[in-house]
């Protein structure tokens, strides 16, 4: 055989063991699927045989381990922990609220959400909307249409409330369970397709807003140029709850 054949059968096997080795990773309700290839959405849609109960709003593409997001975490309990050295002298409920955030984060599950819009009638029909993944570990959340919105931050008590369909966001906040540090202007809602949206709720600037089924409401803490670790807690709370894989 000689060295050009020799050349050309390398470049072949080399390049043939290249694309057997892509492997795209789907995990799904605890179980991984394997692809050898680069499948598309409806490729993996499909082997997963989902079901027509599927809440297509809040179906949602993950990608794990992402470093940005654990550090976010570690820089939101380090400010968490710096405010709550300097609350000794307010509230026992906001030293509580403090704590019960530093507690939550500590146990979220991160993953870093994909802009990637998940609709098995929608990618059968537009290949705009039938993207290929490339090669990689996913996460796919999917799940019947959600019955309730969390509601936390700073409030004497983390709520669960059973969703309102057309509901105005004003409908799930109440303001006697806010704190005295609360920002009671605006609240952030995580809605369940991954839009971040500040909510006017108070009475000279209230628009009506409604809230996704599956949604989250973050109330955030009132800012203050003295203390400006603050804003960037409400801020890295938004990031890492956008983030975290439902439960």
């Amino acid at each position: 055989m000689n060295k050009h054949i020799k050349k050309i059968l390398f470049i072949a096997l080399t390049s043939l063991s290249f694309s057997t080795s892509a492997i795209v990773t789907i995990q799904w309700q605890e179980a991984e699927f394997q692809f050898n290839s680069q499948p598309r959405l409806t490729d993996v849609l499909t082997s997963l045989n989902v079901d027509d109960k599927v809440y297509w709003p809040s179906a949602t593409l993950y990608s794990p381990n992402d470093i940005n997001l654990e550090k976010t975490r570690q820089l939101a309990l380090k400010n968490l922990s710096t405010i709550s050295t300097k609350s000794q002298s307010e509230s026992p409920q906001f030293r509580h609220a403090i704590e019960q955030l530093a507690t939550d984060i500590k146990t979220w599950t991160l993953a870093k959400r994909l802009a990637v819009k998940i609709d098995f009638d929608l990618a059968r029909v537009s290949a705009a909307s039938n993207p290929k993944f490339d090669d990689g570990y996913y996460i796919l959340h999917l799940t019947a249409r959600p019955q309730a919105v969390k509601v936390f931050g700073a409030v004497n008590r983390k709520v669960s409330i059973q969703h309102i369909p057309y509901g105005d966001v004003s409908q799930y906040v109440d303001e006697e369970g806010f704190l005295n540090s609360a920002n009671k202007d605006f609240v952030k809602i995580i809605q369940a397709d991954g839009r971040v949206i500040q909510a006017p709720v108070a009475y000279w600037n209230k628009q009506h807003q409604e809230v996704m089924p599956g949604s989250q409401i973050y109330i955030p803490f009132k800012e203050s140029i003295f203390s400006p670790e603050i804003a960037e807690l409400n801020q890295q709370i938004v990031t890492l709850a956008k983030n975290r894989l439902p439960k």
